[in-house]
């Protein structure tokens, strides 16, 4: 039997993503539909021009509450409108490429109901976090640990305390206020996070993220500014620690990363340049040695480490083709 009041709110932020959203949305709604508790579903759509409007409203699903925006917004601004129209008890901001893995999804509701804690970060699959089950009372220690993790966009469910009692005018950066509106309430409210090391979601198959040719100035420069300039008392090894943390454990700015991005994406030195004071923070490479990926200048060690890179992007693309075709 359904609980009486919402529990949780599955908030799905989107934009000229209705191709994505046809893979993903049915299986929150079958889940939803076979849960014990009362769930809902809220779609902020960012002005789309695609068909997402029609074939949200073609599903006619009872969990659904459907938003659209008359103008598109930053995406900070769309994430914070689909958790501020939100009714649960708790929200999620799951990103419009993510499946939800029932099992550990179910421990997490269970989770929710029993305790009440403030919030709950947990993890999608992929990320192989080796810290156990714990509750966090301190920030710093919560942030030294976790910090770099929590800029997932799904990871994160809050309780509708955090976001009722968020002021969007605090939030003077680009990209992250997901992970400022958590932050912001634990520095300043004794409260209680719990870190639930489950993979809750996956993504699905074949599905690029939208920020990789952007990814120098969102999670170099953005990223570093965001960690940097936190008004909170974050020492400052912790501060450099986060920001490394993140390229570290989400294999960005290596080597091969700067390498696929100046081959792909036409990375070049002028770009590099605009983030120059924040490279010591977030590269796992120096800026010198950045230039010389992009202008080509190679050794032979260099050389070779392309070559393996090249063939293992080969035999990717090939797995990801038999995949999609079946095979």
């Amino acid at each position: 039997m359904k609980m009486n009041k919402i529990l949780l709110s599955v908030c799905i932020p989107t934009y000229n993503r209705a191709d994505v959203l046809k893979k993903t949305l049915t299986k929150v709604i079958k889940f939803i539909d076979k849960s014990i508790y009362d769930l809902d579903i809220i779609i902020n759509d960012n002005a789309s021009q695609d068909d997402t409007e029609n074939y949200i409203k073609g599903l006619n699903s009872k969990y659904i509450k459907y938003f659209k925006n008359s103008e598109t917004v930053s995406a900070d601004e769309n994430f914070y409108r689909v958790l501020k129209c939100a009714d649960g008890e708790y929200s999620i901001l799951l990103g419009d490429k993510h499946y939800i893995i029932e099992k550990n999804f179910n421990e997490l509701l269970k989770i929710l109901n029993d305790f009440k804690y403030s919030a709950v970060v947990t993890r999608a699959k992929g990320r192989n976090i080796k810290i156990k089950n714990n509750v966090y009372k301190n920030p710093v220690l919560f942030m030294n640990d976790l910090g770099w993790h929590y800029t997932l966009l799904s990871s994160i469910v809050f309780s509708k305390r955090i976001i009722d009692n968020f002021d969007i005018a605090t939030y003077k950066w680009n990209n992250f206020i997901h992970h400022f509106i958590l932050t912001q309430y634990l520095f300043n409210n004794n409260s209680e996070i719990f870190w639930l090391n489950k993979e809750i979601l996956e993504a699905v198959p074949m599905v690029s993220s939208g920020w990789i040719s952007s990814s120098v100035e969102i999670f170099g420069r953005n990223w570093s500014k965001y960690i940097l300039s936190l008004p909170f008392d974050i020492p400052e090894d912790t501060r450099a620690k986060i920001i490394k943390d993140h390229s570290i454990n989400t294999n960005l700015f290596t080597f091969e990363y700067y390498y696929m991005l100046s081959k792909k994406y036409g990375l070049t030195i002028k770009k590099i340049d605009e983030c120059k004071e924040y490279v010591k923070y977030f590269s796992q490479i120096p800026y010198e040695k950045i230039c010389d990926i992009i202008d080509s200048k190679f050794s032979l060690t260099d050389k070779f480490r392309i070559f393996v890179y090249e063939i293992k992007f080969k035999i990717k693309e090939i797995i990801k083709s038999s995949l999609k075709f079946g095979r």
